[in-house]
Order: C-alpha cells, then sequence, then structure tokens
C-alpha cells in the first residue's frame, strides 16, 4: 500500500511538471522570448520578465538563468523587488503575480482591470504603484501589498508607460504624447509636470527628489533638476527610439533602446555617447548593481552584461536569434533548422546543441528536408536550391534557372521531389535533385505547403497579395495541377494528409485560425471548429490519430484524428513555422527570433481546458437557443476573463472582459445560427456554443 501511494505521488509530480514544462527551449537559451524587464535585488540575484508569462532568475550575476513559474501566459511588461523576496512582476490584460520566498514561487493576485499593465513600484513592502497603457491612462494603488488595489486617474487620457517614486510621497509617470504626471500625496492625485517634447515616452528614473530623467522615442532624454516644474530635451546624437534609462550614481546613466544602442553619461546627462552592445536586437530594459555592472534584456531573449561600465557588453544569452523558418529531423538524435539569410543549425544529441553550419548562402531558406541522415536538401529565395550528401558537411548548389522565392518542398522518396515557390511554381526532380521541371498551376499565388499521398497525387496550398487563396491537386505526379477550393479573405498556409482521403489545411481568416478537413481527397472541405488568434502555419501528423499545428505561438494537439483540438503549453508568443517529429512522443518546432522548441511526452498535457456543454454538464448556457439575451455558468473557481463569441468562420463579433461567474450576454444583434463563446483566463480557455433563434 505504501509503495502505490508513493508511485501515486511520483506520477502527480510528474504530471505537475509535465503540464508546466511541456515544450522546453533549446534555441535560444535560456528562452526566446523577448523579456520586456530585468531587476537585480543584490549583486547576484536578478530577475527578467517577458513575453507569454517569461520570468526568469540568476544567483550568480546573470552566469545562468533558470526558468520559474509564473502562473500566467500573458506577455509580462515589469518586474520589481520591494525587498530581497517580496516581488511583483506585471503585464497584459491586468495580469499580477507575487512572490515572497525571492522568486521561487509566484502566486497570482487579484485582477483589478483587463488593461496592459506596464511599470510597477513600490515605496515599502506594502505600498505600490501600477501604470496603465492601452485603454486608460489610470495608476493603480496598493497598500497592503497587492491584496486589494484602487483605481486612481491621471488626470490625462493618455497611457503611461513607466513610473518611479523619488521618495514614499513623491512620484511620477511617463507616456504618450511627451505626458509627464507627478503627485505630491503618495499618488491620490496627480497633476501635469510640462516637458518639451510631444513624443511617446517610456521609462522614468531619479537620482534624488529634484533631479530626474525620461526616456523615450526619437533619441528622447529628458532631464529636470526642480522634480518636475519643466523638463529639458538632453542632446543624444540619435534618432532611434530609447526605452529604458538607469542611473547607479547621480552622473552615471545608462539608456538603451531600438537597434540595440547603449548610451551612457557620466556628468549628469550634460553629454552622452554611444556604446557598442554587440546586437541590433531590440533591447528593452537596462539596470545596474553599481557603477561598473549592469544588465540589459531585449527582444528574442537577449541578454547583456558589463562589469567595467559599459566598455564591452557580454551576451549572456546562447543561440541565433535568426527567423527559423524550417526543421527537419532524420533521426532521433540528428536534425537541422534552416531559416533567415543562410542560417542553418544541426544537432547531433536530440537538439541539447545547435551548432552553426555554413550553408554556402545567404538567401533565405525556407525549407530544409532529408530524405536520409546523410542526404538532405535546401530551398530558398531567388531559387535557391542546395544539396548534401555528408550530413551537411558541404552543400551543392542544384540552380533550376529561375528567381522565384522557394518556399517549401516534398520528397515521395529518395528520387522523386517537389518544391514550390512564389507566382505559382512547381519545380519537379525524379532523379534525386540533379536536375529539375519547372510547371507553372497557372495561379499567381505564393505558395505555402506541398504534401503528396502517393508518387502521382499530391496538394499545394497557396496565397495571392490579393486575399485569395486556393488548394491545388495533382493525379499524375506534379506534372498539371487543378483547383479544388477557391476562397477570398483567407490565407491557406499548411497542408497534410494522414491517409489518401483525410486531410487538413490550416491558415487564417479575419486574423483568426483556420483549419479545414476533407475526409475525400480534397472534394469536398469542412471547417473544423478551433478558435485562436493568429494563423495555423504548420501541421504535423505522426499517426491518423494524433496530430499538431502550430501558429503565432499555438500549439494545439488531436487525439481523436482532427475532430477535437486541445491547446498545449508552448511557453512562448513567437510565430512557429514548422514541426517535425522523429517519434511518436519526441518533437520539435522552429519559428521566429530563432525558436527552437523540443517535447519528450508528445507535448505534455493540454491547458486546463474545460469544454463548457449547453443545457448539460457543468455548465448551463439559457436559454438556449435564444433570440435574445443568455446566461453563461461557469463552473469551478471564477475571478475574470475575457470573453469572445465567433461565428464558425471564426470571426469575433462580441469581446468583453468579464468579472462574475453568471455574465449576461446580448446576442439580439447576431443572426439566425450557431455561435462559439470562450472564454480565456490566466489558467484556461472555456468553450461552449450558443444557438441563436
Amino acid at each position: 500500500m505504501k509503495m502505490k501511494k508513493l508511485f501515486l505521488l511520483l506520477s502527480l509530480s510528474l504530471c505537475l511538471v509535465s503540464a508546466f514544462a511541456q515544450w522546453n527551449w533549446q534555441n535560444p537559451v535560456p528562452v526566446g522570448n523577448t523579456l520586456r524587464s530585468v531587476f537585480f535585488t543584490d549583486a547576484n540575484t536578478g530577475y527578467a520578465a517577458g513575453m507569454a508569462g517569461t520570468i526568469l532568475k540568476t544567483t550568480d550575476g546573470g552566469a545562468t538563468w533558470t526558468i520559474r513559474r509564473s502562473r500566467t501566459t500573458m506577455d509580462l511588461h515589469s518586474v520589481f523587488f520591494s525587498d530581497l523576496y517580496t516581488g511583483y512582476v506585471v503585464g497584459d490584460y491586468g495580469a499580477m503575480v507575487k512572490t515572497t520566498d525571492a522568486g521561487e514561487t509566484w502566486t497570482l493576485l487579484p485582477n483589478v482591470t483587463s488593461d496592459m499593465l506596464t511599470s510597477v513600484y513600490f515605496t515599502n513592502n506594502l505600498i505600490g504603484y501600477v501604470s496603465s497603457g492601452y485603454f486608460t491612462a489610470n495608476i493603480y494603488k496598493t497598500t497592503d501589498g497587492g491584496e486589494t488595489w484602487v483605481s486612481v486617474s491621471t488626470g490625462t487620457n493618455m497611457p503611461m508607460m513607466g513610473i518611479y517614486f523619488a521618495d514614499y510621497k513623491i512620484g511620477y509617470s511617463c507616456g504618450m504624447n511627451g505626458k509627464i504626471r507627478k503627485t505630491t500625496d503618495e499618488g491620490n492625485t496627480w497633476v501635469d509636470s510640462p516637458s518639451s517634447v510631444t513624443n511617446y515616452l517610456t521609462s522614468i528614473w531619479f537620482t534624488s527628489e529634484k533631479v530626474g530623467y525620461v526616456t523615450g522615442y526619437n533619441g528622447t532624454i529628458l532631464k529636470t533638476t526642480n522634480g518636475g516644474q519643466w523638463w529639458g530635451a538632453q542632446t543624444t546624437g540619435t534618432v532611434l527610439g530609447f526605452e529604458s534609462i538607469c542611473f547607479p550614481d547621480t552622473n552615471t546613466g545608462y539608456a538603451v533602446g531600438d537597434s540595440g544602442i547603449i548610451y551612457k553619461t557620466i556628468n549628469g546627462g550634460a553629454n552622452w555617447t554611444a556604446q557598442s552592445s554587440g546586437t541590433k536586437e531590440w533591447l528593452l530594459s537596462v539596470y545596474f548593481t553599481d557603477v561598473n555592472t549592469g544588465y540589459a534584456t531585449g527582444m528574442h531573449g537577449i541578454l547583456l552584461t558589463t562589469v567595467n561600465g559599459g566598455t564591452t557588453w557580454t551576451q549572456l544569452s546562447r543561440g541565433t536569434t535568426k527567423m527559423l523558418y524550417s526543421i527537419s529531423f532524420p533521426n532521433v538524435s540528428t536534425g537541422y533548422a534552416a531559416g533567415e539569410k543562410g542560417t542553418l543549425l544541426k544537432t547531433t544529441n536530440g537538439g541539447n546543441e545547435w551548432i552553426p553550419v555554413a550553408s554556402g548562402t545567404l538567401q533565405n531558406l525556407n525549407a530544409v528536408h532529408f530524405t536520409d541522415a546523410s542526404t538532405g536538401f535546401l530551398a530558398g529565395d531567388n531559387g535557391t536550391i542546395l544539396k548534401t550528401v555528408n550530413g551537411g558537411s558541404a552543400w551543392t548548389s542544384y540552380p533550376a534557372g529561375i528567381s522565384n522565392s522557394l518556399t517549401a518542398m516534398f520528397f515521395v522518396d529518395a528520387n522523386k521531389g517537389h518544391i514550390i515557390g512564389e507566382n505559382g511554381i512547381v519545380l519537379n526532380t525524379a532523379n534525386g535533385g540533379a536536375t529539375w521541371t519547372t510547371v507553372s498551376t497557372g495561379i499567381p499565388d505564393r505558395l505555402t505547403s506541398v504534401f503528396f499521398t502517393s508518387a502521382d497525387t499530391g496538394y499545394i496550398t497557396g496565397v495571392t497579395w490579393l486575399f485569395e487563396t486556393h488548394i491545388l491537386k495533382t493525379v499524375d505526379g506534379g506534372a498539371t495541377w487543378s483547383v479544388l477550393l477557391h476562397s477570398i479573405m483567407c490565407g491557406y498556409e499548411s497542408v497534410f494528409f494522414t491517409d489518401a482521403n483525410t486531410g487538413f489545411v490550416g491558415g487564417s481568416i479575419s486574423d483568426q485560425a483556420l483549419l479545414l478537413k476533407t475526409t475525400d481527397a480534397g472534394a469536398t472541405w469542412d471547417t473544423v471548429p478551433v478558435y485562436y488568434s493568429g494563423p495555423f502555419l504548420a501541421i504535423r501528423f505522426v499517426d491518423p490519430e494524433t496530430g499538431f499545428i502550430a501558429g503565432a505561438g499555438i500549439i494545439i494537439r488531436t487525439s481523436d484524428g482532427g475532430n477535437t483540438w486541445k491547446t498545449l503549453q508552448s511557453g512562448t508568443s513567437n510565430y512557429l513555422y514548422s514541426i517535425s517529429f522523429p517519434e511518436a512522443t519526441i518533437g520539435y518546432v522552429s519559428g521566429e527570433g530563432g525558436t527552437i522548441l523540443k517535447t519528450t511526452n508528445s507535448g505534455g498535457f493540454p491547458v486546463g481546458e474545460r469544454n463548457l456543454t449547453t443545457g448539460s454538464g457543468t455548465l448551463k448556457v439559457y436559454p438556449n437557443p435564444s433570440s435574445g439575451k443568455v446566461t453563461l455558468e461557469i463552473p469551478g473557481a471564477f475571478s475574470s476573463g475575457r470573453l469572445s463569441i465567433r461565428n464558425l468562420c471564426g470571426k469575433e463579433l462580441i469581446t468583453r472582459q468579464i468579472n462574475e461567474k453568471r455574465p449576461v450576454i446580448n446576442v439580439a444583434d447576431l443572426p439566425a445560427g450557431i455561435y462559439i463563446v470562450s472564454i480565456t483566463t490566466n489558467d484556461c480557455i472555456l468553450t461552449g456554443k450558443i444557438v441563436k433563434q
């Protein structure tokens, strides 16, 4: 009995770990998510926060960073610690999390708004402030360590992006159109602090009660020496935007921003000089623990440090941040990822290390495919076709005599292959790529994906710049192509078939994901009800029942042949372009900013998703059908979420933030039909149907 209990406890622990770490970062490391804020509590201990709920911690001065569970997937914008142990992070849709054990664990704080929270500052362990910067310009104040918050008007409708308190009474906030607001009564009232610009202002820092600095776009750095009675512009010599500023002492300051710029002053801002950061990635936050030791974070997980006052900056994050458009694993150990400007990476140990490989080109590489462990192909811009027969050690060009951008490829066997590209071009080879025959499909599309179910039968998706899209089919090995489906205002991005008759096409319609399914070899197509923002960019099935789709930070999985799909915790909001599964449970995705993610457990457990039913089960939707108002009864604990109602084409018709367990929705203005209602919270996605009479 004791052994059985122990086994159950171990199983539960593994489930909890898997549910959190479903996809692990392999490139860049420690993460490839944009890091918007960095903060250190002492010389060794620091934190970084960013997109998709990312929180990192270091205890060795930035040499190593570990991912901490934030309990939210919202984009996070600001981190602040009021002491060594107590810290806060804020972000989109009012997300706020708190730690009291130096970042080891984080708990969700109650939502007080659905707005984007841009900056957080505490004057002691109990009193803190958060600025909002999208729908409103409010400041939120707590006097009990974040348990409750009150909204305070700043007296302007301009969103506020940065907040800083010079002492416990006097604080400042900056934002759009050059707006700077000041409080002298602990944030209860705010008045104008006039500036000399109308630029977008991003960050604020005070070195004393009277002396402060603000950064902004177009090279803006402002300074006040009289407690904000007036702000004057300083000369920086750049028109690039600044995102963050930090002064480790009264004279020494650093500002970072667009295209990796870092500027330094040693005389209180009288002069600013550029430093070499070694990166072109946007830097979004800077923090110095002393006058010489500092850190900067930014786009695609970039982490920089200096120990000599910025004379040199060292990159702490590792791996390329170039776009990786395609990934291919010929076996479970060996894989390749190809992308922007000739970038090619190779792993021989299941992704533990990715080594740059010389591709021999600077053209964008849009597709990589290996027919066996040694033989592989690359296709890219300007008609680029490359082949290797020695596992990528050397690549030989096989020009097809065209300059079209080539986008995707499929090989039926070692000799017979197909490459597609812009302007409806298809290239066919029957001799392992030694020669290629050019075929025109007769449509002007940028062809996006190709899949063959046999040597003769294949399918292509494509989209024009005029928002027209096609599904094409061949039954003669690619010699001729016919149009199966032509749509307007859609984009078809990926195609995959699980057998000769059953196939899927993923894409988008009106900025929402779109999934089509056929069971008759493409003669007819039905819309599969899946409701996500952004396009579906890649589809991959590992068997007829189990498949994966990736897109705008989304990875979803089906276990019933594509009838239903559940969301997996990808851990990123980056666009994901390609999927490869060398084994049934081991898979990889590649994408934006050099993203490579790996799963060893089929993507882990779905996000806490509960399917809502109508008229029975744990959720009641009543009355249903309805011609007017419906009431949704949400199961379990619930505090707040975003409600959305979409039609069966995926177009969002009604949206709002809700804070009650039984929201009442008026559907009187909707045409008669079936609609999908979803409620998105920090922890789960709830879905159901509404029938409008």
